[in-house]
């Protein structure tokens, strides 16, 4: 399973993101799948997407942010809606 992933925040934002993943599906053990996201032009702001991929047919996600906000708090709002949008597209493979 490979799967990428593209999205581009609000412009007031000025930053885009670029998800990256890749999970190499073992036939009885679970794939652990991390996601590193990072905004372009906001390095200090990172999350970490886990996936856990006990079958091929069920994506489990799960997010773990951790991020440096110096972006007023609305920014973090945009960007947690953004990184629920990239759990959705993966649920959904």
């Amino acid at each position: 399973m490979q799967v990428r992933a593209q999205a581009c925040l609000q412009p007031q934002a000025q930053a885009l993101l670029q998800v990256r993943a890749q999970a190499c599906l073992q036939p009885q053990a679970q794939a652990l799948l991390q996601v590193r996201a990072q905004a372009l032009y906001q390095p200090q702001a990172q999350a970490l997407l886990q996936v856990r991929a006990p079958a091929l047919y069920q994506v489990q996600a799960q997010a773990v942010l951790q991020a440096v906000h110096l972006q007023p708090l609305n920014y973090h709002h945009r960007h947690h809606r953004l990184v629920q949008q990239h759990l959705y597209l993966l649920r959904n493979l």
